[in-house]
């Protein structure tokens, strides 16, 4: 995974879990800082580097938040499932663009894709569907689905300083921006945009609820802790928690559309050969004049999940065409080592 970030030329992360227990199996933040540099002693040089590389050594970008595009479309979704705003049979008309109150919302793709269902947006990524769900339902249902999967919140790795992100709606920008809610506010969030911020890590439980049937792991480095003798000193983290109120239905409807976002969609290169991958690709928008955050979560096999997948790369530029390949390159890694004798 590092060698596969380092690659890229950008900073990012990865994250692979175990989506039933939380197990971490790689936590990977590029570029990083061998911690050894500073018992041997820095010159004041390699000081001076370090503190000056526009890449940021010292973040680690695993637990640290950004925006996430759309990956996020996931809760945009359950909560419109949930709400009864959506149901796998209603179609939408997308035209490539949507006008709000005199603002016009473009689609990624600016030519539309005509008459769709709920599967085409996931697979697809289309952002007016959920631009048009944000408007129905307004901020609260996906503020409150949101929280269900963990967003805005420690995930509770055993890790110190992990970041929490933004789970925004309207009592936070009255706080923290002081002007009012807009329906353009709901509109930028339901595709993971505006305020919305999260960890790569967040995103990986967030991915892995998906995988596991409707549950909220704790993400864990330690197994145990090894002393004199071989004797072990327990390590124990919070249980699954089931995720109370989304019915097995409702994750199904996620499921199917992740799985078409590998099979046809936007995510293709995250694909494995003779193993069938779910996934969700993210192009997030950041400081005017910088080029988009790129995101893909996953998991495999969609069949017995046991692989959660995040990558981020900062400032990547395009989630399908520069994370997915990454994240296919780690799956690949990962069923090939199965096979090995």
């Amino acid at each position: 995974a590092y060698e596969a970030l380092k690659s890229s030329g950008v900073a990012g992360s990865i994250v692979v879990m175990d989506p039933h227990n939380g197990e971490v199996l790689a936590l990977v933040s590029y570029p990083t800082v061998d911690p050894n540099l500073f018992n041997r002693g820095l010159t004041q040089k390699q000081w001076d580097a370090l503190q000056k590389n526009p890449l940021h050594p010292f973040l680690d970008r695993s637990i640290n938040a950004y925006a996430p595009g759309s990956i996020f479309k996931v809760i945009t979704t359950l909560a419109a499932l949930g709400t009864g705003h959506l149901t796998p049979e209603r179609t939408f008309m997308s035209n490539g663009f949507l006008k709000v109150a005199g603002h016009t919302f473009f689609d990624w793709h600016r030519a539309g894709f005509g008459k769709v269902n709920i599967d085409n947006a996931l697979a697809h990524s289309i952002d007016t569907v959920f631009y048009e769900l944000s408007l129905e339902m307004g901020i609260e249902p996906i503020r409150d689905y949101s929280r269900l999967l963990g967003l805005g919140e420690k995930t509770g790795i055993d890790l110190p300083q992990e970041g929490v992100g933004i789970v925004p709606d309207k009592a936070w920008k009255d706080k923290y921006i002081g002007k009012p809610w807009m329906p353009g506010d709901s509109v930028n969030a339901s595709i993971g945009q505006g305020y919305v911020q999260i960890t790569p890590l967040q995103a990986t439980r967030m991915v892995a609820a998906v995988a596991n049937g409707g549950k909220l792991v704790q993400p864990h480095l330690i197994k145990g802790i090894y002393g004199p003798k071989n004797k072990t000193k327990p390590y124990t983290y919070a249980p699954p928690k089931p995720i109370p109120g989304i019915p097995e239905e409702h994750w199904e409807v996620v499921r199917k559309g992740l799985e078409g976002a590998v099979r046809y969609g936007t995510v293709k290169k995250l694909g494995v050969p003779g193993i069938t991958v779910a996934g969700k690709t993210g192009t997030a928008e950041t400081i005017p004049g910088q080029p988009n955050h790129a995101w893909i979560v996953g998991y495999a096999p969609v069949e017995s999940p046991r692989y959660a997948i995040t990558v981020f790369l900062e400032h990547g530029k395009s989630g399908g065409g520069k994370a997915a390949p990454l994240g296919g390159k780690i799956l690949r890694y990962i069923f090939d080592q199965e096979k090995a004798p």
